[in-house]
């Protein structure tokens, strides 16, 4: 599993592309969370599957937030952990849902 924050998904999308697609890792590789920083909506397609379900191994989960009103100037990766349901690009729309922390 990879997982990484912020300037870290730049790091970690590297790795992925020069140490783990075509090696004896891909096929290790149980997930990437490629959290708080922007991944290319490109990157599946030459690297791992955006994951689709919870039980789906070896491919990506990503999100990220931003300011309210910021525009976005390229297509971003951006999927729902946890939901099954395939992966959107952006520019999303406001969510406003909440959750309890439990």
């Amino acid at each position: 599993m990879l997982a990484s924050h912020s300037q870290g998904t730049a790091l970690a999308i590297e790795l992925v592309h020069r140490e783990i697609l075509g090696t004896p890792l891909q096929g290790g590789m149980i997930a990437a969370y490629l959290v708080g920083g922007y991944v290319p909506q490109a990157f599946t397609t030459i690297g791992p599957p955006t994951c689709d379900s919870p039980g789906q191994t070896g491919c990506v989960v990503s999100w990220n937030n931003s300011k309210a009103g910021w525009n976005i100037p390229r297509k971003l990766l951006l999927s729902r952990p946890g939901t099954g349901g395939r992966a959107s690009s952006s520019p999303a729309g406001p969510r406003r849902r909440s959750a309890p922390i439990r």
